[in-house]
C-alpha cells in the first residue's frame, strides 16, 4: 500500500470548476467545487456585515478561497479512503472504463480493473513492467474443443512466443501499469 501524495491533491484541485451565487438579497456569496465528473469536492461562503460594502467580485475571491481549502481537505479524506479500500489512489483509475477501453489510448496506464474490460472487448494488454518482449494476456471466451467444452479464461503470450492459460498474481492485480498492446 501506498500514500496519497501531495502532487496528486494539486492535480485534483487543478481540475476543480467553480460555480458562484449570492444567496438572496444577502451579503452572502457562495462557491462550490466540483470535478470534471460533476461531483462536489467543497463549498466556502463569504459575507460582509453592512449591505453598502457588498461587492460580488470581492466576495466571490473570498468564498472560493475557502472553498478551494475546503475541497483540499476533501480530497485527502476522499483518497485515503479509496487507498484504504482499493490499494490504490484516484490516479488508477478513470471516469469511465468502457471508454478508455474503447479509445484505443496505448499510452495511458490502466488499473488491472480497466485492463479486464479492455481484454473482454478482445484487446490484448501488457504491463509496462513487464520484462519479456512481446508478452502479452488476453480474454479467451468459453466454446468447444473440439467436442470437449473449456471455461473462459485468460491466456498469456510468454516472452519465449508460446502460449499458456494465466492467472494474475497479487502484484499483477494491484499494478496500476497496465497498457492495451497492438
Amino acid at each position: 500500500m501506498t500514500k496519497v501524495e501531495f502532487p496528486l491533491i494539486q492535480a485534483l484541485v487543478a481540475t476543480l470548476s467553480f460555480k458562484f451565487a449570492r444567496v438572496g438579497d444577502t451579503t452572502v456569496t457562495g462557491c462550490w467545487a466540483f470535478l470534471p465528473n460533476g461531483f462536489q469536492v467543497g463549498y466556502g461562503e463569504s459575507a460582509c456585515v453592512d449591505p453598502n460594502n457588498f461587492d460580488f467580485e470581492l466576495g466571490k475571491k473570498y468564498a472560493k478561497e475557502r472553498c478551494v481549502q475546503a475541497a483540499t481537505n476533501k480530497l485527502w479524506e476522499l483518497e485515503g479512503y479509496l487507498l484504504k479500500v482499493t490499494g490504490a489512489t484516484s490516479d488508477c483509475f478513470v471516469e469511465s472504463v468502457g471508454e478508455v477501453a474503447n479509445s484505443g489510448s496505448h499510452d495511458r496506464n490502466l488499473s488491472f480493473g480497466e485492463a479486464v474490460v479492455a481484454m473482454k472487448q478482445g484487446k490484448k494488454v501488457a504491463r509496462s513492467g513487464w520484462n519479456g518482449a512481446g508478452m502479452f494476456a488476453y480474454y479467451v471466451p468459453a466454446g468447444k474443443y473440439p467436442a470437449l467444452p473449456y471455461r473462459e479464461h485468460l491466456a498469456l503470450r510468454t516472452a519465449q512466443g508460446d502460449i499458456t492459460t494465466w492467472s494474475p498474481s497479487t502484484s499483477d492485480a494491484l499494478a496500476c501499469d497496465w497498457l492495451i498492446v497492438d
